[in-house]
């Protein structure tokens, strides 16, 4: 995953994915420095996608003898994978070239996307990261909490086929082209994390430099602009700070890590008129996201209100219906209440819309324990 950040109220708030030459900020377009300090190292974005020569040799040994796209676009995921190969796993701790991970053995979605990306393209096919939706997962260190967001990558297989890749599977992912990333894109996202990852080392001259620079790649993207609001809190920047959020709510107005931020800007700021309007518009976005309604449907099951827990959790469902997490809580809640039936109805939902084996295997033990229960109950 990789996370956005925002400000809470003692907290930051960061949006990022695990997974931008410096431009003034009253005047967005310009090509000028947010911030005069030194300059700290920025590598190029040529290099995030750059192979080193144990790369290369791989890819020519195992990946382009075979012809076949397909096969080959596999070859490449077993190369980065399989044990007897570079064995890579998933590590959360910082976004790191193609070359960086390879050499680490390990990497973040954003790392393990530029290693397929490079090592795919070096072989002969089409391959672009991809942006994935995930609901709505938060997570806090210290005094920062976290919005995760996703990024992984695909080939070209066929003339509309393509396989995306992940960290445990490599699958087809339809003949509906996905929703790919520019390089731009993508490497503004790397320059985001760094960016991030660097601001919570308080090493705020490179901070500063990569979130910029992540804005010159993709400045239509409103985590880029939120993300930089935060850095300026931390440097007690508010003017910057409150500009650079508003911006962020001018590529994207719902962006929740900007509504949120700019909310306890005003609040701190002393401007409770403002931040009681933000936070309105913070709540009816809430209402809207069926991942806002489940977060509530848990904390009424923790608290032993299973009507209330249902109400959200239908209400959800309704918003988004192929959730297999949705019918799974659901199903949760009708076993409390002692409606087996329905418990089992959902279950199947549950396994019906699960994407992985694991869940579908998950979902299809918890059916076979029902039905048991429900044949002994009847004896």
């Amino acid at each position: 995953m990789y996370k956005i950040s925002q400000i809470v109220p003692v907290s930051i708030v960061l949006g990022v994915c695990f997974c931008a030459t410096p431009q003034a900020l009253s005047e967005p377009n310009q090509q000028e420095p947010l911030v005069t300090t030194p300059t700290p190292t920025l590598i190029n974005a040529e290099e995030i996608l750059a192979l080193n020569s144990r790369m290369r040799s791989m890819v020519d040994l195992f990946v382009k003898p075979v012809s076949n796209r397909e096969r080959r676009a596999q070859e490449v995921y077993k190369l980065m994978f399989d044990k007897d190969k570079f064995a890579l796993y998933y590590d959360n701790s910082y976004t790191k070239t193609a070359i960086e991970t390879i050499e680490s053995g390990s990497g973040n979605c954003v790392s393990l996307a530029s290693v397929f990306v490079a090592m795919a393209r070096y072989a002969g096919l089409e391959a672009n990261y991809l942006d994935v939706e995930v609901p709505d997962n938060w997570q806090r260190e210290s005094d920062v909490l976290y919005q995760l967001k996703h990024i992984s990558a695909s080939a070209k297989v066929a003339a509309r086929t393509y396989l995306g890749i992940e960290y445990e599977w490599l699958g087809s992912i339809g003949t509906v082209k996905p929703r790919t990333l520019s390089d731009e894109q993508a490497f503004g996202t790397y320059y985001a994390n760094r960016g991030i990852e660097l601001l919570m080392q308080d090493n705020m001259d490179a901070a500063m430099l990569h979130l910029n620079r992540a804005i010159e790649l993709d400045p239509e993207n409103s985590n880029n602009w939120s993300n930089l609001g935060v850095a300026f809190r931390r440097l007690n920047k508010l003017d910057a700070a409150e500009h650079a959020y508003l911006q962020a709510l001018k590529k994207d107005k719902s962006d929740l890590t900007a509504l949120n931020n700019l909310a306890i800007l005003y609040q701190i700021t002393g401007k409770s008129e403002l931040a009681d309007k933000y936070n309105a518009k913070l709540e009816r976005y809430h209402r809207k996201n069926p991942y806002y309604l489940i977060r509530l449907a848990k904390k009424e099951i923790e608290a032993g209100d299973y009507s209330k827990a249902l109400k959200f959790t239908k209400s959800a469902i309704r918003k988004y219906d192929e959730e297999h997490e949705f019918y799974f809580i659901a199903a949760k809640i009708y076993a409390h209440m002692g409606d087996t039936e329905k418990a089992m109805e959902n279950l199947k939902n549950a396994e019906k819309y699960a994407l992985s084996a694991r869940n579908r295997d998950l979902y299809s033990r918890k059916l076979k324990l029902l039905s048991a229960q429900q044949k002994d109950k009847r004896n």
